[in-house]
């Protein structure tokens, strides 16, 4: 029977990876044919007993069908046809999943800034009013106040990555678990909310949920309490 698509002339291109994917792929088959599987979905179990006798099966005159015979995986025949088949599915495979780029920043939950060299990893900032520019916030200051996120990595003293919302792992790590944190003193997250001093005012921002001691759900609030001392 002819094979209804263009056959590429010359040898397939196979590397190291492919190759060690393919051998990976004709254990698993193997396993699969000769012991069947357990639990998981779908779950066959009894193992395959019957195979065609080679790729291109003779047909049976009394049935009409390619004839089938007791599998035989270690003949040399068997093992290099699964071979030269899984190094074919382990070359192709790959191009069947689409390559999805990641998302851009800024259309996620973070984006990439401007901040200043003093400016580090675990800051609360506020946009300062440029372009994407930021800098750690001061809630004694209503001019650094409210935070949109947190930085949290530098590719160079004044370009950062923000993260204004979502889960911000490994970060911190004296977060308080189980408790609403809030805009720092220090620029940092806080669970207490020191009162201001007399004739200082302090501006409260909740920020997010701590989860672990150094797993914080950021999620900044958009309502600004002022405490006047």
């Amino acid at each position: 029977m002819a094979i209804p698509v263009p056959i590429p002339s010359g040898a397939l291109s196979i590397s190291d990876p492919d190759t060690a994917k393919a051998e990976a792929l004709v254990a698993a088959v193997t396993q699969v044919i000769k012991s069947g599987t357990s639990g998981g979905s779908p779950a066959w179990g009894t193992p395959a007993t019957v195979l065609p006798v080679s790729y291109n099966p003779p047909i049976d005159p009394a049935t009409g069908k390619p004839q089938l015979s007791s599998l035989a995986l270690d003949t040399p025949q068997a093992q290099l046809w699964y071979r030269q088949f899984a190094i074919a599915m382990a070359k192709i495979i790959p191009t069947w999943i689409p390559i999805v780029p990641p998302p851009d920043p800024s259309l996620d939950n973070s984006f990439t800034g401007t901040c200043l060299a003093t400016d580090i990893v675990g800051d609360l900032v506020y946009v300062t009013g440029a372009s994407r520019a930021v800098t750690k916030a001061d809630p004694t200051n209503s001019n650094k106040m409210p935070i949109v996120g947190c930085i949290t990595s530098k590719s160079s003293s004044t370009d950062c990555i923000v993260q204004t919302n979502d889960l911000v792992p490994s970060v911190y790590s004296s977060l308080t678990p189980g408790k609403l944190h809030f805009v720092g003193i220090d620029g940092r997250p806080t669970a207490a909310v020191i009162p201001p001093g007399i004739g200082e005012t302090l501006l409260v921002q909740a920020i997010g949920f701590a989860i672990d001691s150094n797993l914080l759900l950021m999620s900044p609030g958009t309502l600004i309490t002022r405490l006047r001392g």
